[in-house]
């Protein structure tokens, strides 16, 4: 009898949060406020989008994906999903590509500045909330 294989989907970049190595400041807190449930507001977040990029407040749009498709054994995201207020995210390497993922949780992004394309074709989503967001380019 043939032994049966499981298919495992992949990430963008990495199935682990070593693979994205090293973390920006905003990533870090992220992955912490995800842990345990929290909303991930950047510090000093005065309800306005940023108006530029740095290690406080900027998060990798491939990071972002990870944690979206619920992150791995060393980041554990919390069954309350992911909500961020005044973050950058940075799509530099592709753009925030969901095409076609499943994502079991919460998004939220308030005043949150997307800097490239973000996907969400063919996906299936719990829910999606976008407040005060600018976008760059397209978001499909």
């Amino acid at each position: 009898m043939a032994k049966q294989q499981t298919m495992k989907a992949i990430t963008a970049k990495g199935d682990c949060v070593d693979d994205f190595a090293p973390l920006t400041v905003a990533e870090e807190k992220l992955r912490e406020c995800a842990a345990i449930g929290e909303e991930f507001k950047i510090e000093g977040y005065n309800g306005e989008r940023p108006t530029n990029a740095k290690p406080s407040n900027k998060v990798r749009s491939e990071f972002l994906r990870y944690m979206l498709l619920g992150g791995c054994e060393k980041t554990p995201v919390h069954a309350r999903g992911i909500s961020l207020k005044g973050v950058w995210i940075d799509c530099e390497n592709g753009g925030l590509d969901l095409n076609s993922a499943i994502v079991e949780m919460d998004m939220s992004f308030k005043d949150c500045r997307f800097c490239g394309d973000v996907s969400f074709n063919h996906s299936h989503l719990q829910r999606l909330e976008f407040s005060g967001c600018s976008f760059s380019k397209t978001l499909k």
